[in-house]
Order: C-alpha cells, then sequence, then structure tokens
C-alpha cells in the first residue's frame, strides 16, 4: 500500500508541476509571450520589490507561478518556476534580449491598499503594470518634495524672475514659497492626464502672492528624479533643484567672509526665512511677512529696519532679529532671531548651518 501511495504521489506531482516544482508536459505552456525587448516586459522587471533597479513597489506578487521561456525563433526553451523575488528578478535579467517569455495565468499580486489583483492576461498584464507605475510616479513625486528645500534653479532659454527663491513643504503637510520678505502658503497636488504626470500647484492667497499668476497652474512634470523636478506649463519652463544643506537644527548659521575683507560677510538675510519657525497660532493661510533688524529694540518698537538683501556683518557671531507678521492684518505674531557666525571657507559652503 505503501508504494502504490507513492506511486499515485508521483504521478500527481508529474501531472501538476515537476517534482522541482517546474511544469511538464508542453500542453500546459502559455504561447500568448511578449518579447524581452517590449516595454511590457521592463514594467515586468521592475516588480520584484527592492531586488528589482526603480523598482514598482505597488503590486507584490504571490508565488509561485511559472514562466514559459521561448527562444529567438520563437521556439518553447523551457519552463521556471518562480518562489520568490530574487528568483524572479535573476532569471528577469539573465533573460537574452532576443528571446520571449510567457506566464502561467491567472497569477495574483496584492497592492498596496491591502487589495488582492487577479491577472489573466497580458492585456491585464500590461494595464496592472502601467497603473502601478503611475501611482509609483505620484509616490515618488509628493515623497521627493517632502523631502528638504528646492530651489528654483536658472534655465537656460527659460529665464524667469523666481530663480533663487526656494518651495517647502512644511510639517503640516503644507506648501510653502519663499519669495523676497515673504512667505506664501498652498497646495499642491499630483495626477496623471493620460500617460502624462501633472502638478497643479495653488497658493491660497492668490492676491496676495506676487508670484502667484505664475505659479497657480497646472504644470505638466516633464522631468522627474529624487533631487530634480522640470516643469511646463504653456510655453514657459521651470526647473526645481533639491537642496539639503539647510539642517535647520539650530540658530546659528555659518557664512564664508569676503576674500577682501576678513572676518566680515556679506548676505541675504531672507534666505534664512527657510529655517523660520512659524508661530502655532497661525492658520497657515494668511501671508507672512519678515523684517529684520539689529536690536531686539528695534524690532520691538519697529524701527531702524534693516535691508536683507544684501546685508554687510557688524560682528562674528552676531544676532539678527525679526519681526513675523501677517500681510493681511498686519498681526504680529512674534519676534525671533538667529546668529550668524563669519567663517574662512570656500565661497560654495555658505550658508551652511551648525
Amino acid at each position: 500500500m505503501k508504494k502504490l501511495a507513492l506511486t499515485i504521489l508521483s504521478l500527481l506531482c508529474l501531472a501538476l508541476t515537476s517534482c522541482e516544482n517546474e511544469p511538464a508536459g508542453e500542453d500546459r505552456v502559455n504561447y500568448e509571450t511578449f518579447e524581452v525587448a517590449s516595454d511590457l516586459y521592463a514594467l515586468l522587471e521592475r516588480t520584484p520589490g527592492e531586488a528589482a533597479e526603480n523598482p514598482l513597489e505597488c503590486i507584490d506578487f504571490n508565488y509561485p507561478f511559472v514562466i514559459f521561456i521561448f527562444d529567438e525563433n520563437m521556439e518553447y526553451v523551457q519552463p521556471s518556476a518562480i518562489h520568490e523575488n530574487e528568483q524572479f528578478i535573476g532569471l528577469l535579467n539573465a533573460m537574452p534580449d532576443n528571446y520571449s517569455i510567457s506566464i502561467s495565468y491567472p497569477i495574483k499580486g496584492t497592492q498596496t491598499n491591502g487589495e488582492l489583483l487577479e491577472i489573466n492576461n497580458n492585456e491585464e498584464l500590461k494595464e496592472a503594470l502601467e497603473a502601478c507605475e503611475k501611482d509609483e510616479e505620484i509616490r515618488n513625486c509628493n515623497g521627493s518634495f517632502r523631502t528638504c528645500y528646492w530651489e528654483i534653479d536658472e534655465w537656460e532659454g527659460y529665464p524667469n524672475d523666481y530663480e533663487g527663491e526656494y518651495i517647502a513643504v512644511n510639517d503640516h503637510d503644507i506648501l510653502q514659497l519663499h519669495s523676497g520678505q515673504g512667505i506664501y502658503f498652498g497646495s499642491w497636488v499630483t495626477f496623471h492626464i493620460g500617460d502624462e504626470l501633472h502638478m497643479n500647484i495653488s497658493f491660497i492667497k492668490e492676491e496676495e502672492t506676487p508670484r502667484g499668476e505664475f505659479w497657480n497652474n497646472d504644470w505638466k512634470v516633464i522631468t522627474l528624479t529624487s533631487t530634480l523636478i522640470e516643469l511646463e506649463y504653456n510655453n514657459q519652463r521651470l526647473r526645481i533643484i533639491q537642496n539639503c544643506e539647510w539642517q535647520c537644527q539650530t540658530q546659528v548659521y555659518q557664512v564664508c567672509e569676503l576674500e577682501d575683507n576678513p572676518g566680515v560677510a556679506q548676505l541675504n538675510l531672507q534666505d534664512y526665512s527657510l529655517c523660520t519657525e512659524i508661530p502655532e497660532a497661525h492658520d497657515r493661510s494668511d501671508s507672512l511677512k519678515l523684517t529684520y533688524f539689529e536690536t531686539e529694540q528695534d524690532a520691538i518698537d519697529e524701527t531702524n529696519e534693516i535691508d536683507p538683501t544684501e546685508y554687510t556683518t557688524l560682528s562674528s557671531p552676531q544676532t539678527i532679529y525679526f519681526r513675523i507678521e501677517t500681510v493681511e492684518d498686519i498681526e504680529l505674531l512674534g519676534i525671533g532671531s538667529y546668529d550668524i557666525e563669519v567663517i574662512p571657507c570656500d565661497p560654495l559652503s555658505a550658508g551652511s548651518t551648525q
């Protein structure tokens, strides 16, 4: 009886898969193939989690399933049973460019929202992976925008009045534009129109925002990396680069001394508005204005205001005081300060924090 049971088990193993979890018999082969050089294959290569380069993480395939391999003449070569991510990406990466594959459908996957997904053919696979790619683009765009600060960069052929200004996302997930002596608040949303990724930017108090007419538009994202975003609206293009030098852990900022005047620095005090803590009393909608002073009493009395754009330091370290007020009601929200320390250094390192 034991021998008969083992024989039956062996036959079942061969009928479903080989004893090494590989399918047996060409009658079960799926001949709905797609080429290794195809866009679908390129998307599939990005799916096995962290094992893949530039991964699509919004679908986790449920293993095992079988891949059927075909040579350059579309002749069936062999099957391969896939059991985990590392094996999957290893197989996909090792496949010759002139080969093709097919999949033993149906296969299932788990989406990031926890829902199960069943895929029954190549068309459904392509739709699922393209939707995943779009979700990933939006997630990467939003995630990058929340990291560090973003500086408006010069773009040859597309001059604008906004170079050197900064965009940040605060702890309340609200967009901040640091422009001149002002801080303006708004929102952004990323979405797809067809295959195009768009970013819709909207500052809340547009009439108070000197840049509002420019910014509050539906921008097409033409380049997206973890450190660079390039946007296009009508005939205007905008390049934003990530700047992680501003750490803002303390209120002491190092700046480089002038080459011909050691111990003295010239700087734009407005740059440090990035590190200005917004008072909790502020509703994160009214635009803010910062004014600068050399003494705390001047800041209190609102006298002897200094021009922040090309300020020359008087000593090192030196404390700079500022008033922070709402633009609409001219309500004083607070008086703050930070210290400037002048150091000898390469000019490119100016603006670093301690």
